[in-house]
């Protein structure tokens, strides 16, 4: 093959071309992983309250069935006794939610029962 010189300008510019495209696309990968990657980085911040919250909740769970079993061990009426032990622990649960919702309305806090709502999936009827 003979080639001229503007053969060769030719096949360098479809390289630049070719290597320009090829590093966009480089680039579109990398702000997608960079920004797949930040985002998980973000949700790190939520597992430890997570775990803490969901310790107490067992907690909480633990304490009413230990008391539910000894009760029902005595003889006591095991539906009164599984009643008893779901509203205990129902109210155990959402004690503190309710103290703060509290607090939250003597201060005007309106970020919190937007927040409420969001967490605990709530209609929106009382914001």
């Amino acid at each position: 093959y003979l080639y001229t010189v503007d053969d060769l300008q030719d096949i360098i510019q479809e390289g630049l071309r070719s290597r320009q495209e090829a590093a966009q696309q480089a680039e579109e990968i990398i702000d997608a992983q960079v920004s797949h990657f930040m985002h998980w980085l973000q949700s790190l911040n939520a597992v430890s309250t997570i775990r803490a919250l969901r310790n107490k909740a067992c907690a909480q769970k633990d304490e009413e069935l230990e008391r539910a079993l000894r009760l029902l061990q005595a003889g006591k009426d095991p539906q009164q006794i599984m009643s008893e032990m779901a509203e205990r622990l129902t109210n155990k649960l959402i004690h503190t939610p309710s103290v703060q919702l509290k607090h939250a309305g003597y201060d005007d806090r309106r970020e919190v029962f937007t927040a409420a709502h969001e967490l605990f999936e709530l209609d929106d009827d009382g914001l």
